[in-house]
């Protein structure tokens, strides 16, 4: 807002003068405890509670919490957790604010604070004019029991892992930041405690490898060191930004990955580090030493919703010439700071230039549209300039060139035109600059139209006045109505086509370097509709729009030519090509703003959700209960939607689980009655879910990606799927809570969001074929010699072609695409000899060599091809293992869907329900058919199976030599399956490929004939779409990367550290397993739950007094023979239960915690 217009205001008022009316607020700050909710900061991702603290001046806001354990993503308290504007309006009061950040923690050698009683403390209360400051001290303890390792190696080499944290939190008067100033002191040396002098951490100034830091490297001459930092949650609301790479903070870390360099080994650096959203804003930075090299901030962990920072570290010399100086200090101190911004990146920056003295110009103007009127809201930003002599077309050159020059799109600010709750939006925009030439360009505020590109100068002290033109976007008014002509929910995508009329692909002329997010498959604008008409802004351009309602309807598709300013109305029908009388749709798992790492807000979930064709969606916020009601009927879907209450339950290290229906208070805030699970084991946890079902339903308990490493329960109790021992590896065997294993869970995920990686357990020479694939795509220095490698994957064909010119990054990515896609298509493809070898597979000593690519370079020998590799397992092969051993348990799935790049309902459930309407089915009928297992896990294809009248979930009684399984297959007319595959008690008795395409619904209709078994078992059906015409895009986006596998990041940061390296191959543990690919296209796949076979014609299945052996045995503690139960390797636990042996105690929660945790000492 310009100050003309201040004062035009204040001219209103008779008794203002304009000195009056541009005064600022009287400077203040303040610190006291919450007493009343009313004092709290408030939002809808506020975590702060009453008996925790604020701080607070005339600009901003925060809350710091006491020692309980943090309901925000970390586990400790004593966290910044809550941070807002000061608001004067008239709503943001009585504890009514607009806070989007999750959680600040402060770091010393990957520890964390663990306060205790009293540790939280008010030192100033800013009474006296001064500052305002809150302290939280606490042992340093690690919040994974993971990391406790590198307290054992650590140990051996001298490194600082005994230590305490003490952390003030700062404000003063009239800042927009907080000063957050910390102290570490060695608890292990006898003056540690001396708190006069902490000696100063150098700041970092460029890239440093994290791990040589904490535990140093010899052959460096560098002793072990101090790192220090935070660990910083800006919250998933929040696009985060940093200098250079813009908002696209994905594209650098995989870019990283892909050629083999380690985060944590080379950590980004940046200038600072900032995040946007809404009405609020958040940037970290630090401060340069006087004189020196100016101050970096380095990352070596970023995802979209929590970062990690290193501002500071120190490594003494391994001699003795600095041993006084250096190696004798016990006590160190470090400084950062906090800004709270007014909503855009450019008010961050704003601060850290005039923090850290930095000369800069001003840069004003106001957004305007080619009427030449001011546009509210709209979005100006400014690039590196990579040739000041060259005239740019459009920004996406000017990208590319920086691309090119420095490996980044070359973004440097990022501007709001009538930034935060301007109360007069007239499209000015403000921000300051160091000088220098750069390019400009704006959007309207939904960016639907993109100003040309304006080089601008700035200079120190000046002002530079732009005003860009943006021009109007074009405009679609849709209706999309069903078979009967009713208007219906959708999902309309604009699917951008090239010069060439043909779809674009990837990201397409989708810009998420500029905060546009990335979708996929060329889709350049997506959003639902719950009413089924309504109007849509674009900008011009050519694309296919094409509606959808999930994957049992048709699509509605019509190309577009759209102008400027153009205006057109386009009517789409939508057919239910495949009805599922008799089923529900369900959505099991999905997350919203309660999720520190979802930030969709409730309606736009909602709308997300109906626009997939859902009947009942599960709310399922980590940790925090939400009830999706009050949406459902302000959009009016009471009919067409049911919602449930229910939770991600997610551990740090024992895997993550929903439960549902739960009992929802809306007065426990922030969490609503979700389960506490710190320091519980699994047959803890599976007690406190039970706990928590609503009182009189029936519920169900589901372990959520099972096998997905530390998030994974399986996986982390460490379970062999081939003779259900266990042997916990060398980061798991000082954990308690891994001691015992429960079998008291329902159901388990067989599908989890898009990770076609966790489906099937890939065999040796899949894996390995992979690897040296991808091994020669990175090894290329040109196109050319791209050309063709991974000749065994692509038939013998060029595996992919790059277009003239392309850089050979994006080349190689594109090839990386192609071979994870055919790759990931044969691993969900069995063949009869691979099941065979899997089936029949006994674990043996030179199990992970046979699946090394080191070790076969040539490619897996015919010996060992067809078996398992041991470092993948696939949930559908494990469960039935599970049932072979008599322990059933329902299949299900999920999208874990977080935002809009995982659509809600890839994957769904089809579920039985008798509810004539979705808005009247029961969810705790529901439940009951859940567990049941009266439930298909689909991507789109629905199967239908049948022994005799028996289905899923039921029991059918056999005799003969065979029996019939009544089978059909269907899919809408725009994907397909063409692979079939049918089970019966684990080996694979029909296999066929189908090749009628899309085109039918029908895919497959007919009586399979199959033997029977030697004993009571089950039959399930698996089923593909593995072959390009038969894929998802663009309805489901193809994922572009894959994930941020932690362990593979790890175990390159490991690999780099000579000493670490040494120790762990001298225990012979395998520091990374061969990866498989985790970026592809969706493919349309689906499973049946089980039919049980009663061969032996007792009318049951499988009785048995045993459970099957990956259960916990109860036992006889203090008895003669208490271990007699028990399988090798375990023992009779005090609790009454066999297990590991463990003897510790759980500090992965807060002090108190700990006697949750149950007694599994030797």
């Amino acid at each position: 807002m310009k100050s003309a217009t201040l004062l035009c205001l204040c001219a209103g008022a008779a008794l203002l003068s304009a000195a009056a009316c541009n005064a600022e607020p009287e400077r203040f700050a303040r610190a006291y405890r919450v007493t009343a909710p009313d004092q709290l900061i408030g939002g809808d991702v506020a975590m702060a509670r009453v008996g925790d603290w604020v701080l607070e001046n005339d600009k901003i806001r925060i809350a710091v919490l006491d020692k309980d354990s943090s309901p925000a993503p970390g586990v400790f308290g004593g966290t910044f957790v809550d941070a807002d504007l000061q608001r004067p309006e008239s709503i943001f009061r009585a504890g009514v604010g607009a806070d989007q950040l999750a959680e600040v923690i402060p770091v010393a050698n990957l520890l964390w604070p663990r306060p205790d009683t009293n540790d939280v403390a008010l030192v100033a209360d800013g009474s006296d004019g001064g500052d305002a400051i809150v302290r939280v001290s606490g042992t340093a303890a690690f919040f994974l029991e993971t990391l406790s390792v590198f307290k054992t190696i650590g140990g051996l080499l001298g490194a600082h892992f005994d230590l305490r944290m003490e952390t003030d939190y700062i404000l003063a008067p009239g800042a927009s930041y907080v000063r957050l100033v910390t102290r570490i002191y060695r608890t292990d040396v006898a003056d540690s405690s001396d708190p006069v002098d902490p000696m100063p951490l150098p700041v970092v100034t460029d890239e440093l490898p994290i791990l040589d830091t904490i535990l140093g490297n010899s052959i460096d001459g560098k002793a072990p060191g101090m790192l220090a930092g935070d660990f910083v949650f800006f919250g998933a609301r929040n696009d985060i930004f940093a200098p250079g790479i813009g908002f696209d903070e994905e594209k650098p870390i995989f870019d990283a990955l892909f050629t083999g360099r380690d985060t944590f080994t080379h950590p980004l650096a940046f200038d600072y580090m900032a995040a946007s959203g809404g009405p609020i804003s958040y940037g970290y930075f630090n401060l340069g030493e006087a004189g020196g090299a100016p101050p970096k901030v380095l990352v070596p962990i970023i995802t979209s919703s929590s970062t990690g920072f290193v501002t500071n570290s120190l490594n003494c010399s391994d001699d003795s010439a600095d041993d006084a100086s250096c190696d004798a200090r016990t006590a160190w101190s470090f400084e950062r700071y906090f800004v709270v911004g007014q909503g855009d990146i450019a008010s961050v920056a704003d601060v850290v230039y005039a923090v850290r003295g930095v000369p800069v110009g001003r840069l004003e103007g106001v957004v305007r549209g080619d009427n030449g009127q001011p546009l509210p809201n709209g979005h100006v930003f400014v690039f590196r300039d990579p040739d000041a002599t060259r005239a740019w077309p459009d920004i996406y050159a000017a990208v590319e060139q920086n691309y090119r020059d420095t490996g980044a799109p070359g973004l440097l600010g990022a501007i709001d035109a009538d930034v935060g709750r301007d109360p007069i939006e007239d499209g000015d925009y403000h921000a300051t600059l160091p000088p220098g030439t750069y390019l400009l360009v704006a959007q309207n505020e939904g960016r639907t139209s993109t100003s040309a590109v304006t080089r601008i100068t700035i200079e120190v002290d000046r002002t530079t006045v732009v005003a860009p033109i943006v021009p109007a976007p074009a405009r679609v008014r849709f209706r999309v109505t069903d078979g009967e002509g009713r208007l219906t929910p959708a999902k309309l995508s604009f699917v951008a086509v090239g010069a060439d009329g043909e779809r674009l692909i990837d990201d397409g002329l989708r810009r998420p370097y500029m905060g546009e997010g990335r979708l996929g498959n060329g889709v350049r604008y997506q959003e639902p509709t719950t009413t089924g008409e309504g109007t849509m802004e674009v900008e011009a351009g050519v694309y296919d729009l094409v509606a959808s309602l999930g994957p049992a309807w048709s699509l509605g598709t019509q190309r577009l030519v759209l102008r400027a300013g153009q205006e057109i109305s386009v009517n789409l029908a939508l057919v239910h090509e495949v009805p599922t009388p008799g089923w529900i749709s369900g959505e099991f798992h999905i997350h919203a703003q309660g999720s520190f790492d979802s930030g969709m807000g409730l309606h736009e979930r909602v709308s997300r959700i109906a626009a997939e064709g859902i009947d009942m969606a599960v709310a399922t916020d980590h940790d925090i209960e939400t009830d999706y009601g009050p949406a459902v009927r302000d959009l009016n879907l009471q009919d067409r939607l049911k919602t449930v209450v229910g939770v991600e339950m997610s551990p740090l290290e024992l895997g993550h689980f929903v439960a549902f229906p739960l009992a929802y208070d809306a007065a426990k805030i922030p969490a609503h009655g979700a389960p506490d699970w710190t320091c519980l084991d699994g047959p803890g946890l599976m007690q406190e879910l039970t706990s928590k079902i609503a009182a009189g339903k029936d519920g169900v308990r589901i372990i959520t990606h099972p096998r997905d490493g530390i998030i994974g329960h399986i996986d982390q109790l460490e379970i062999d799927p081939y003779d259900f021992s266990r042997e916990l590896g060398f980061l798991s065997q000082t954990n308690v809570l891994l001691a015992r294993t429960t079998c008291d869970f329902d159901a388990m995920e067989v599908f989890n969001s898009k990770r076609f990686d966790l489906i099937r357990t890939p065999t040796n020479a899949e894996v390995i074929a992979f690897n040296l694939c991808t091994e020669a795509i990175e090894a290329a220095t040109t196109a050319a010699e791209l050309d063709g490698v991974c000749a065994d994957l692509s038939s013998g064909g060029p595996l992919a072609a790059c277009p003239a010119g392309e850089r050979l990054s994006e080349c190689k990515l594109r090839f990386r695409r192609r071979a994870a896609f055919l790759a990931a298509g044969r691993i969900l493809r069995r063949t009869p000899e691979e099941q065979v070898a899997l089936w029949n597979h006994v674990p043996a000593d030179t199990d992970e060599d046979d699946c090394l690519p080191s070790r076969h370079p040539n490619g897996a020998e015919a010996d060992v091809a067809d078996a398992p590799c041991v470092f993948h397992v696939g949930t559908y092969d494990e469960w039935m293992r599970w049932l072979d051993a008599g322990l059933a348990i329902t299949l299900t799935s999920g999208s874990d869907s977080h935002g809009k790049a995982r659509e809600p309902g890839f994957p769904r459930n089809l579920v039985r329900s008798d509810a004539p309407i979705p808005g009247a089915i029961d969810p705790s009928a529901v439940a009951v058919e859940v567990v049941d297992g009266r439930v298909k896990p689909t991507f789109g294809p629905v199967i239908e199976v049948a022994v005799g009248a028996a289905h899923e979930g039921d029991i059918a009684t056999l005799s003969g030599a065979t029996f019939d399984l009544q089978l059909e297959v269907r899919t809408a007319s725009w994907f397909g399956v063409d692979r079939l595959e049918v089970y019966v008690n684990g080996r694979l008795e029909h296999a066929q490929d189908l090749d009628q395409g899309p085109g039918p619904i029908v895919d497959f209709d007919g009586t399979l004939t199959l033997p029977v078994p030697a004993e009571d078992g089950f039959v399930t059906v698996f089923v593909a779409g593995t072959r390009e015409e038969n894929l998802f895009g663009p309805i489901s986006y193809d994922v572009p990367f894959g994930e941020l596998q932690l362990p593979r990041v790890a175990a390159l940061a490991l690999g780099a550290n000579p000493v670490l390296a040494g120790v762990i191959q001298g225990l012979g543990v395998t520091l990374a397993s061969p990866p498989v690919p985790d970026y592809f296209p969706v493919f349309p796949a689906a499973v049946t739950n089980a039919i049980f076979l009663d061969v032996d014609g007792d009318g049951a299945w499988r009785p048995s007094d045993a459970p099957p052996p990956l259960c916990t045995r109860s036992c006889s503690y203090g008895a003669a023979d208490a271990d007699a139960p028990c399988r090798v390797g375990e023992v009779c636990l005090p609790t009454g239960d066999c297990g590991l042996a463990i003897d510790g105690a759980c500090t992965t929660g807060p002090p108190g915690t700990e006697g949750r945790a149950p007694d599994t000492s030797p």
